[in-house]
């Protein structure tokens, strides 16, 4: 981004609130992408789920 700014004679402009909105979005999805498939085999059971369905 940097070098495309300075190409192009652009300003760049960093601000830590747009870092903090991608960071956490960032930690959600993936404590969410993580949470709900290993709370479902949490309850399951481990000689069925090795068995197969």
């Amino acid at each position: 981004t940097i070098l495309v700014a300075k190409q192009f004679k652009l300003p760049y402009q960093f601000e830590n609130k747009t870092a903090v909105i991608a960071l956490s979005s960032a930690i959600l999805v993936g404590v969410g992408a993580g949470f709900f498939p290993a709370l479902r085999a949490s309850k399951l059971d481990p000689v069925k789920a090795l068995r197969g369905e």
